[in-house]
């Protein structure tokens, strides 16, 4: 296809090939060595190419990962496929991204690439990870809320303590949002938990 991207690509600018696929480093990498690994012929998506293509595709991914090893020594790999414009894919051609991951490359690496969205079904400690920002940012917050509001009197030794205990389990829905009211509404005058 004429205006395709990945099939104008030169040979000077292809990493490794075999019969039906070929790679290339990304125009946009998301870290050091990220490859795209294409087929040959022009096909839209993944469900779209025939098993031999996907065979290719595979054996090139195993290759691409020997390179990649030698040149950058990364610590780890995300592999993935972007079907659809839902999905987020931007190029219809179908394409594999081979990213090389590195340790420190993110805060927290943890659940690699169901972070793409939040889970249906909270991935494990992704529900505490939710409440303790969600306390931290209550903590750090209602004071200035209650300064901006000009109300000064204020009850500090409950706050890090109630407010905390308050977002577990154990807390009632009212209590909840009883502080997202005060929060929003900023006239939050003393605790009493």
């Amino acid at each position: 296809m004429d205006d395709c991207v990945f099939c104008r690509k030169t040979a000077t600018e292809i990493l490794c090939e075999n019969e039906l696929a070929k790679a290339f480093y990304d125009g946009f990498p998301v870290n050091r060595g990220h490859v795209l690994v294409v087929t040959k012929k022009h096909v839209a998506s993944y469900f779209d190419a025939s098993s031999e293509e996907i065979q290719a595709i595979c054996e090139l991914i195993v290759k691409v990962k020997k390179l990649l090893d030698e040149k950058y020594q990364p610590d780890g790999y995300n592999i993935g496929v972007n079907v659809g414009k839902a999905a987020g894919q931007t190029v219809f051609h179908l394409h594999v991204h081979v990213i090389p991951r590195y340790v420190g490359d993110v805060k927290n690496p943890r659940g690699g690439v169901r972070k793409i969205k939040t889970s249906i079904e909270p991935y494990p400690a992704e529900e505490r990870l939710g409440e303790k920002v969600y306390n931290k940012l209550v903590r750090d917050k209602i004071p200035e809320l209650i300064r901006e509001a000009g109300k000064e009197r204020f009850s500090v030794l409950r706050t890090s303590t109630s407010i905390s205990g308050c977002f577990s389990k154990r807390c009632g829905r009212k209590s909840k949002s009883l502080l997202r009211l005060v929060i929003r509404k900023s006239l939050l005058i003393s605790w009493k938990w």
